[in-house]
């Protein structure tokens, strides 16, 4: 009877239990799935990978990057796809569900002011959740015994060579710098353009180490990242390198490629690792060598771009900073961030431009013209290799070692600005020139003025100009299809040429001398092959058949003898200058 009663008294019990137990296995269940609406879930979730669900509002595409964006009612959560990702897969049914509560798995970031999942595929997304499918790592063959593989996440990304073992997390998501970018020389573009460049760590769930993807596959070269990508796992090695993550490069100039010069890349990356803010009025320019040197030789694929045109840039950034070129206003070299999505902000400051070693002449060509619109708009600091480079920014941000005195120099050179040169005299003004001299030889703005104040500015043009000058109106001359002037037309476009060349002369460097003239006589010879090629292609004759084509030449041999003779008297005479003293 006790037994019965106790069997009773239990069944009685279980009756209330089983429901709550349930209902405590439903909740757990539940608990997986996060609502886009809890706002507090979702942004507790930033940097898991987990499932959500919502109903979709709309999608739509970016007017600036064209990435693809769905977007859910009631939340400010989205999810995003990477134009260059949608495009290199199908079946991603974005329209099949709109105004439809969908699930979705993927891991969730913050991406400036949004929280989103950066989707890689079409299985992280469904109307139902069994058909949400996680992503699987890629196949690998690495060998026997061989090294982890792993494919690129997008088309045209580059993986690191040898990264360490160790997962090194970022201290920053988001990296901008502005750019002295050379532009495809086969495009019409500008040869030379100061732009904005993006980094952004991305989730790229299964990938590996880190690797670098880009707006589109690069067209030019990707040789800058690929020694990126070499140099930077090596020099981290001991510390590891990020996993699962992509570095993403968007550069704001359109007409561009999508690789920025390697000294860029590594910037911004390491700038990410190490958690270092960038100033808006720093520009970089110039590329990187063997073990993190740096120079401002930049790739040829693109141009040839002379530091006395990257310092000229730099003033015209910073005197038309947060100038939209749209607004009546005329189009500079800057242009307004439009790939980032934002515009300029407005800068009265002088800009600092990091590059390689810059001779002392370089700037005093610039106080020979008067240029003092660029002289006190921009600071240039000379950088041996990337690592000065970090410290350099780090201290400008901070205020504090050489980047106070660059601060406080910046302030000075508004008074020159907005008063004149003649400022240099005041005990105030002066006092930062020799503190910021004082602080770092590298300043070569600081050494410039006390040159200029002590008199002791060079009274000739720097080979650097008087080479780039001259060679730049034998380039034009080669370059302009002169065989399809009219005499009238080609004798006016050599004589300006030939009168442009001459400007150097009153200030020509002593061993620049022999280069001009023999670019004179070479310039003669240029016009005078030109007009030959003409005459000669008018006077040939078709040929009969398509076969009984034979070579014809070009200019008679007399007009090639000379030419060539005088090519050569010009770049022997370039060839000498150019020795060492």
């Amino acid at each position: 009877m006790k037994h019965y009663l106790l069997g009773t008294l239990m069944t009685f019990i279980g009756s209330f239990l089983l429901p709550a137990q349930e209902e405590d296995a439903t909740k757990e269940i539940g608990s997986d799935i996060i609502d886009v609406t809890d706002e507090a879930a979702i942004t507790s979730s930033i940097g898991k990978t987990v499932m959500v669900t919502g109903k979709v509002r709309h999608s739509d595409s970016s007017p600036k990057t064209a990435d693809i964006r769905v977007w859910f009612s009631d939340s400010g959560f989205r999810l995003l796809i990477k134009s260059d990702v949608y495009d290199s897969k199908e079946d991603w049914g974005i329209d099949g569900v709109i105004a439809k509560q969908i699930y979705v798995h993927g891991k969730v970031i913050r991406s400036g002011d949004f929280v989103q999942i950066n989707l890689t595929s079409p299985e992280q997304m469904a109307t139902s959740e069994e058909n949400v499918t996680k992503l699987k790592a890629p196949t690998n063959k690495p060998g026997k015994d061989g090294p982890e593989t792993f494919e690129p996440v997008s088309p045209g990304a580059i993986l690191p060579v040898k990264p360490g073992k160790e997962n090194l997390v970022p201290l920053a998501t988001e990296a901008r710098v502005k750019v002295i970018l050379a532009g495809d020389r086969t495009k019409d573009v500008p040869t030379m353009v100061v732009t904005e460049v993006k980094a952004e760590i991305i989730d790229a769930e299964e990938g590996g180490p880190m690797q670098a993807s880009f707006e589109f596959k690069p067209e030019i070269t990707n040789k800058p990242m690929v020694s990126v990508m070499t140099y930077l796992p090596k020099k981290y090695y001991s510390q590891g390198w990020p996993k699962n993550k992509a570095v993403h490069f968007v550069v704001d100039e359109i007409q561009a490629d999508s690789i920025p010069p390697n000294f860029a890349s590594a910037f911004l990356i390491e700038c990410l690792l190490k958690g270092i803010k960038i100033p808006e009025n720093l520009v970089l320019f110039g590329g990187m060598g063997a073990g993190g040197k740096l120079n401002y030789a930049v790739d040829k694929k693109r141009c040839d771009a002379p530091i006395g045109d990257a310092i000229k840039l730099t003033a015209e950034a910073a005197q038309r900073a947060g100038v939209d070129p749209n607004e009546d206003k005329p189009q500079s070299n800057f242009t307004t961030p439009s790939a980032l999505g934002k515009k300029a902000s407005v800068i009265n400051q002088s800009f600092y431009l990091l590059t390689g070693n810059v001779d002392d002449g370089i700037l005093d060509d610039l106080i020979l013209d008067d240029s003092w619109d660029i002289i006190n708009a921009t600071q240039v600091i000379t950088c041996e290799y990337i690592e000065d480079a970090l410290n350099i920014t780090r201290e400008i941000s901070e205020g504090s070692g050489t980047g106070k005195s660059i601060n406080d120099l910046s302030a000075a050179q508004k008074v020159l600005r907005d008063r004149s040169v003649r400022m240099l005299s005041n005990a105030q003004v002066w006092g930062r020139v020799v503190a910021a001299g004082r602080a770092s030889k590298n300043n070569k703005t600081a050494y410039a003025y006390a040159r200029l104040r002590t008199k002791k500015v060079a009274k000739t043009y720097s080979l650097n100009r008087c080479l780039y000058h001259v060679n730049k109106q034998i380039i034009t001359a080669s370059g302009n299809s002169l065989d399809k002037f009219v005499d009238r037309e080609l004798r006016k476009y050599v004589r300006d040429l030939s009168n442009q060349m001459k400007e150097i002369q009153p200030k020509i460097h002593p061993k620049a001398v022999p280069v001009l003239a023999s670019a004179q006589l070479y310039l003669k010879e240029i016009a005078s092959y030109s007009v030959s090629k003409r005459d000669t292609a008018a006077k040939a004759k078709p040929a009969k058949k398509e076969g009984d084509k034979k070579a014809v030449k070009i200019v008679p041999d007399r007009v090639q003898q000379e030419y060539d003779i005088a090519k050569k008297a010009y770049e022997d005479a370039r060839a000498e200058a150019l020795k060492a003293p």
